[in-house]
Protein backbone atom coordinates (compact mmCIF):
# COMPACT_ATOMS: atom_id res chain seq x y z
CA UNK A 1 0.00 0.00 0.00
CA UNK A 2 1.07 3.61 -0.88
CA UNK A 3 1.89 6.53 1.88
CA UNK A 4 -1.06 8.11 1.10
CA UNK A 5 -3.53 4.93 1.07
CA UNK A 6 -2.12 5.17 4.42
CA UNK A 7 -2.74 8.66 5.00
CA UNK A 8 -6.16 8.33 3.62
CA UNK A 9 -7.02 5.67 5.81
CA UNK A 10 -5.45 7.06 8.68
CA UNK A 11 -7.31 9.94 8.24
CA UNK A 12 -10.34 8.24 7.81
CA UNK A 13 -10.17 5.93 10.53
CA UNK A 14 -10.02 9.16 13.02
CA UNK A 15 -13.00 10.66 11.52
CA UNK A 16 -15.24 7.64 12.05
CA UNK A 17 -13.95 7.01 15.29
CA UNK A 18 -14.68 10.92 16.15
CA UNK A 19 -18.21 10.59 14.59
CA UNK A 20 -19.70 7.88 15.87
CA UNK A 21 -17.68 7.68 18.92
CA UNK A 22 -16.20 10.74 20.77
CA UNK A 23 -19.32 13.13 19.11
CA UNK A 24 -20.64 13.21 22.39
CA UNK A 25 -17.50 13.27 24.68
CA UNK A 26 -15.47 15.99 22.65
CA UNK A 27 -15.35 18.10 19.26
CA UNK A 28 -13.25 17.94 16.79
CA UNK A 29 -9.23 17.31 17.49
CA UNK A 30 -6.77 18.39 15.02
CA UNK A 31 -3.65 16.13 17.15
CA UNK A 32 -6.23 13.39 16.89
CA UNK A 33 -5.90 13.60 12.66
CA UNK A 34 -2.17 14.63 12.79
CA UNK A 35 -1.52 11.44 15.16
CA UNK A 36 -3.74 8.80 13.54
CA UNK A 37 -1.47 9.93 9.93
CA UNK A 38 1.22 9.21 11.76
CA UNK A 39 0.87 6.45 13.24
CA UNK A 40 -0.65 4.96 9.83
CA UNK A 41 2.22 5.43 8.15
CA UNK A 42 4.76 3.69 10.95
CA UNK A 43 2.92 0.00 10.11
CA UNK A 44 4.92 -0.33 7.20
CA UNK A 45 8.02 0.22 9.04
CA UNK A 46 8.66 -3.41 8.74
CA UNK A 47 9.69 -2.79 5.26
CA UNK A 48 13.03 -0.73 3.63
CA UNK A 49 10.80 0.28 0.49
CA UNK A 50 7.72 2.31 2.58
CA UNK A 51 7.88 6.14 3.24
CA UNK A 52 9.01 5.77 6.88
CA UNK A 53 10.83 2.52 6.29
CA UNK A 54 13.31 4.76 4.01
CA UNK A 55 13.26 7.63 6.63
CA UNK A 56 14.42 4.85 9.31
CA UNK A 57 16.48 2.18 7.28
CA UNK A 58 18.45 0.63 10.69
CA UNK A 59 15.29 0.77 13.06
CA UNK A 60 13.38 -0.92 9.39
CA UNK A 61 15.92 -3.47 8.92
CA UNK A 62 16.18 -5.15 12.59
CA UNK A 63 12.11 -4.74 12.73
CA UNK A 64 11.55 -7.27 9.68
CA UNK A 65 14.51 -9.13 10.89
CA UNK A 66 12.59 -10.09 13.98
CA UNK A 67 9.14 -9.59 13.22
CA UNK A 68 9.01 -10.20 9.59
CA UNK A 69 6.90 -8.30 6.70
CA UNK A 70 3.51 -7.86 7.75
CA UNK A 71 3.96 -9.60 11.44
CA UNK A 72 3.52 -7.51 14.51
CA UNK A 73 2.60 -3.93 12.62
CA UNK A 74 0.16 -5.19 10.79
CA UNK A 75 -1.72 -7.20 13.82
CA UNK A 76 -4.45 -6.79 16.34
CA UNK A 77 -1.38 -5.58 18.71
CA UNK A 78 -0.21 -2.68 16.65
CA UNK A 79 -4.03 -2.07 16.38
CA UNK A 80 -5.03 -2.08 20.03
CA UNK A 81 -1.47 0.40 20.76
CA UNK A 82 -2.79 2.57 18.03
CA UNK A 83 -5.57 2.89 19.55
CA UNK A 84 -3.81 3.57 22.94
CA UNK A 85 -1.99 6.13 21.93
CA UNK A 86 -4.99 8.16 20.05
CA UNK A 87 -7.02 7.95 22.99
CA UNK A 88 -4.11 9.46 24.79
Amino acid sequence: MLVRNHVVFGAGSWMAFEHFVLSQVVGSTPLGYVVAIALSTVMDIDTNHSFIGRRLPVLSHLIRFVFGHRGLTHSAIAVAITGVALHL
